[in-house]
This record gives structure tokens, C-alpha cells and sequence, in this order.
């Protein structure tokens, strides 16, 4: 049932994409947790997060922690971004993949963000926004 400033988002065959707008100089090393504002009851099986450095340029998987160090809360999912991330510089654009069982029906997505490195309160406890489905 769609409701206001929520993306209703249809996995297909278990797998939604989400591809971030161009232009956002994100710069790995500056995050330390990718926050998801999903329902708990929607946490995906799998997440894994890509960046690209302009826009036909490959895409780079940036490495995050293992779900067992994912953490749930009124923001969503916070995702750990590993310590090794990628090369140096920034990225233009970012891509999140989520894996669902193949039977899962569509998810509300709330917002997107990246919580900045060194931030004392626990991300999976706020809303912050990098991209949000709210205008």
C-alpha cells in the first residue's frame, strides 16, 4: 500500500537497485555506516554498495561489514562500511543492491545516508538524509 514520502519498492526476483543521482563527490573514507530507512521486518538478506568516479566509469564495490554487524533501530539498518575501503579520491555516484528471499514483496524505503565518520551517536538511532523519498 503506497503511503506519503515512502518509495515502494518492488524486488525483482528478490533484488532491488538503487542508483543515486550524479554529482555527489562522496568520498569513502569520510563515512563509517550506510544507514537504510527500511522497516525492520524489510532488512535484506545481502547489501552491497558500489561507487563509480564519473558516469560511464565501471562501478567499485566498496566494502561493508558483515550482517552480523548491521544494526537495527528507528532509523533502519546501519550498515558498517569496512575499514578497507577503495582507492583514493571521491565518487560521482553510488549504487546499493539489496538481495531479498525471491518470494519477498515490495519494501518502503524512508531515506538513504551515509552517517560521517566519528560521529558519537549511534546511527541506527536517528534520521539523517542523504537522498530521501520525502520533497
Amino acid at each position: 500500500q503506497p503511503q506519503p514520502g515512502l518509495l515502494a519498492l518492488a524486488p525483482d526476483e528478490g533484488r532491488i537497485a538503487l542508483v543515486s543521482p550524479p554529482e555527489l563527490a562522496v568520498v569513502p573514507e569520510r563515512f563509517d555506516r550506510l544507514v537504510l530507512g527500511l522497516e525492520p521486518a524489510a532488512s535484506p538478506r545481502s547489501l552491497r554498495l558500489y561507487g563509480r568516479r564519473a558516469r560511464e566509469a565501471p562501478w567499485e564495490e566498496i566494502a561493508l561489514a558483515g550482517t552480523e554487524q548491521w544494526q537495527r533501530g528507528a532509523a533502519g539498518v546501519a550498515v558498517p562500511l569496512a575499514p578497507s575501503r577503495t582507492g583514493d579520491g571521491s565518487f560521482d555516484q553510488l549504487r546499493i543492491e539489496l538481495s531479498y528471499p525471491p518470494t519477498q514483496r515490495a519494501v518502503a524505503l524512508d531515506h538513504v545516508a551515509l552517517w560521517p565518520a566519528g560521529e558519537r551517536r549511534p546511527a541506527a538511532g536517528v534520521k539523517s538524509r542523504l537522498f530521501s523519498a520525502r520533497r
